[in-house]
């Protein structure tokens, strides 16, 4: 009888698991970003950075900085941040295609800030290409 009774408990809960709805994953950072196109290199030499008009990030040791260029406001990121931040802008940031601007803020850096610069970089790096945004290295001036 408990033989029985545990087949029976196993068949429910087995129909129970088979009739639930699947959960669709959560989408990534990447997928409104998606929508825009894809830069294109050769049209970039062509523009001035002093008129930049897509995402200009700066890499600072603590931080990546998210430059409006409209106003000249830093609004500073941790690195994490950086994907959900640029997936969360409006399509007309992007006029020049999925590309962004990066620059390294060496500026009276030590050498721990200098290590730190470099792990940030890579992080931002690594996100944009994983968002398969176009790098625009912009040397500090």
């Amino acid at each position: 009888m408990r033989f029985g009774l545990a087949i029976s408990i196993f068949a429910i809960a087995l129909c129970s698991a088979c009739n639930r709805t699947p959960v669709s994953p959560a989408p990534s950072a990447a997928s409104p970003l998606q929508s825009i196109p894809a830069a294109d290199p050769a049209a970039l030499a062509k523009v001035d950075v002093h008129a930049w008009k897509n995402p200009y990030l700066i890499v600072k040791p603590n931080s990546v900085a998210l430059l409006d260029v409209a106003d000249h406001e830093e609004k500073d990121l941790k690195p994490e941040e950086l994907g959900t931040t640029l997936a969360s802008l409006p399509q007309s940031a992007w006029p020049y295609g999925r590309v962004v601007a990066v620059t390294i803020n060496e500026t009276k850096a030590t050498e721990d800030d200098k290590v730190q610069l470099r792990k940030n970089r890579a992080l931002v790096a690594g996100t944009l290409k994983d968002l398969q945004i176009y790098v625009n290295w912009i040397p500090w001036s």
